[in-house]
């Protein structure tokens, strides 16, 4: 069994860690000169804010709507996410670094060790929040493939819930790079016998697709999943014969804890620099952890 553990907008969640007034507050954090926007919390996204825009087109917009815009401080991101990734080491005989933000683990030959996969999930999420003050989320797969696909179901299912909106048609791919030898590129779909948006229905299917798609001997580079033929949930027609239908309750409990709490507080089991140049940073936050005079100072 494997874990894909992933920071929520890292580089916006690491810029609250020493700024707790900032924690639900729409941050977005520009490139390399305050470019382009490269990252963008949950509250910067529903307010409207889009990744990958230049900053100078939208600034105004982000004026208008309480955005807090920083620079990128690749200093404090690289230190914390060294912390975090120690962290999260601890909670498995071996760990595979896959950015500043994600990380792989294996938990072949754990039990009875770590019994309870579920409850080690959550004790791990609490060790990084309490420790980093940092959150992260975790898909669980049988291979690592798996992981990542059954984090991007739960993220997809999310986004269509949001909406208000029921899935008919789910694709799932994944892909290794084009320059390989044997370029592999499998897709799937699957047709649900009812619209759904049901977290753990779309879950189960996806899994079963990856399964299906995995190749043992595929490096793979990309995997996803999309949500196709979406229909407007408020127009649901329901059906005597469906075995499983929408549980519109538990999704909305579902939702609204992690509403609350932040992303990923409830999720599924299935889901887990230092530059050289004089940039440009205008709005460059301090260097909390790597400079001596921007570490907190803290009064008794």
């Amino acid at each position: 069994m494997f874990a894909l553990v992933d920071a929520n907008s890292f580089y916006c969640s690491a810029e609250q860690v020493f700024r707790p007034e900032w924690r639900n507050r729409p941050i977005i954090v520009l490139s390399n000169n305050d470019g382009m926007i490269v990252a963008a919390n949950r509250q910067a996204t529903e307010a409207g804010i889009p990744k990958f825009k230049p900053y100078f087109q939208i600034k105004k917009q982000c004026e208008e709507k309480g955005v807090i815009a920083l620079s990128s401080n690749y200093e404090l991101y690289s230190d914390l996410s060294s912390k975090m990734m120690e962290v999260i080491g601890r909670f498995a005989p071996e760990q595979h670094i896959y950015s500043i933000d994600e990380s792989f683990l294996s938990f072949k030959r754990s039990f009875p060790a770590i019994p309870c996969l579920r409850s080690h999930e959550n004790q791990l999420r609490k060790a990084v929040w309490k420790e980093c003050r940092l959150p992260v989320c975790v898909g669980m797969g049988t291979t690592l493939t798996l992981a990542k696909v059954a984090n991007h179901a739960a993220i997809a299912s999310q986004k269509a819930r949001k909406q208000g909106s029921l899935c008919k048609t789910l694709l799932c791919f994944a892909s290794n790079s084009p320059h390989d030898d044997k370029p592999v590129n499998g897709r799937a779909t699957h047709h649900f016998a009812y619209p759904t948006a049901d977290v753990n229905h779309i879950t189960s299917v996806v899994t079963h697709i990856a399964k299906e798609l995995f190749h043992p001997d595929v490096r793979y580079y990309k995997v996803g999943v999309g949500l196709l033929d979406l229909l407007d949930g408020r127009h649901e027609q329901f059906d005597l014969l469906n075995p499983a239908p929408n549980n519109n309750q538990l999704m909305t409990i579902f939702d609204k804890i992690n509403y609350k709490y932040g992303t990923d507080t409830l999720f599924l089991g299935a889901q887990g620099i230092n530059t050289q140049w004089g940039m440009k940073r205008e709005m460059l936050t301090p260097q909390y952890t790597t400079k001596w005079k921007d570490i907190p100072k803290i009064r008794c």
